[in-house]
């Protein structure tokens, strides 16, 4: 099955929620993820090419099926700030590093569609986005301690664990941790 990554528009914010709430209701451990309202995913979609001013952005992995365009999952990126959500707290970083922050925020993709490596593949084309859009180069997750397969996606895009913590109402999670350089062509 062959899948486009391509960054969501504002008219997606409601079929994005829907996926969203669909895999949440389907986990066999609701402690590993934490979905988002529609709010926040509106608020995330972001401009192409980004804005200075965007709290993020989101890629969807499209694909075809039985002659429709279907969307089988996304990937949220969110830029915090110097907001006390801001992951970069949690390994005391000063303000400077603070204002490099990017979040990998979310990444959801249905159950017929796990198995193509999405998580993995949308993750890279969001290192790339990020690199070739944004001046944020520390990249940041949050990642709960059991999830293994969204632990070994992350890891295997060279992100460490850099510290650990209670999040989101008492969850554990590992502080994720990743520095990328501006992006160049080649």
């Amino acid at each position: 099955m062959e899948f486009s990554l391509i960054r969501a528009i504002p008219q997606d914010a409601e079929e994005l929620a829907r996926i969203m709430e669909r895999v949440t209701a389907g986990m066999d451990n609701p402690a590993w993820f934490m979905d988002d309202d529609i709010v926040y995913i509106k608020e995330h979609i972001g401009h192409q090419p980004l804005k200075k001013e965007d709290l993020g952005f989101i890629l969807k992995a499209v694909t075809v099926v039985d002659g429709k365009e279907q969307i089988a999952g996304f990937f949220m990126a969110a830029f915090p700030g110097l907001s006390e959500k801001n992951l970069g707290h949690h390994i005391s970083l000063g303000e400077s590093d603070l204002l490099k922050v990017a979040h990998m925020d979310s990444v959801v993709i249905l159950p017929e569609f796990r198995g193509y490596g999405l998580q993995y593949k949308l993750i890279a084309k969001a290192e790339e986005v990020i690199a070739r859009e944004t001046e944020y180069r520390i990249l940041m997750a949050t990642v709960h301690p059991d999830n293994k397969y969204s632990l070994k996606n992350v890891l295997a895009h060279g992100y460490e664990v850099a510290a650990k913590a209670l999040k989101y109402g008492g969850y554990p999670r590992y502080i994720m941790k990743k520095e990328i350089e501006t992006w160049r062509s080649n």
